[in-house]
């Protein structure tokens, strides 16, 4: 079967080298992602969620995302907020920038959560992911599983960014052979 022989992954915390993992065992268990690499000439589009503090992170993995992988667009507004929300000149009630964030959410394909740095945070992003999951779309969460709810098995989890883009490399890879 195929192998992805190396894998040269820079991140904005380390270089993670990847050798001769099997990209099949990783589809077999159901481990994908939306079916981007499979989709011609099509956007996927994902929504980001993360704690409010988050918002600069969450900024920096959605580029990085969609430089890695051109057929998805992360399409979440909420951290073009984060500073007019902080400095409290949001615009608009915060009613209507929760009915923009569960717009975008009914508009995507999937959501992913960054949980680091957010054990014990109440906030939006659970709400998402709740919301996201009874809609039926592909939850994936990276970091710390925080509640019992991330181990339900529809839903894909990755110890920390790296890992994650070490694993959507590997499906693209076993996309194209």
């Amino acid at each position: 079967m195929g192998r992805v022989e190396s894998l040269l992954l820079s991140t904005s915390q380390s270089v993670v080298e990847l050798r001769g993992w099997d990209v099949h065992l990783l589809c077999e268990h159901g481990l994908d992602l939306p079916d981007a690499p499979l989709r011609e000439n099509q956007q996927v589009k994902i929504y980001v969620a993360s704690r409010f503090k988050n918002a600069g992170l969450v900024k920096a993995f959605s580029t990085k995302l969609m430089t890695l992988v051109p057929e998805y667009e992360c399409i979440q507004t909420w951290t073009d907020e984060a500073d007019k929300i902080a400095a409290g000149e949001l615009g608009c009630p915060a009613w209507q920038a929760a009915e923009q964030d569960l717009k975008e959410l009914d508009e995507a394909d999937a959501i992913i959560v960054l949980t680091e740095n957010c054990e014990q945070v109440p906030g939006g992003m659970h709400f998402e992911t709740g919301y996201a999951y009874a809609k039926g779309k592909r939850v994936i969460v990276i970091g710390p599983e925080t509640h019992v709810f991330h181990h339900i098995p529809r839903i894909h989890n990755h110890k920390n960014v790296q890992a994650f883009f070490i694993w959507v490399m590997n499906l693209r890879s076993a996309a194209r052979l």
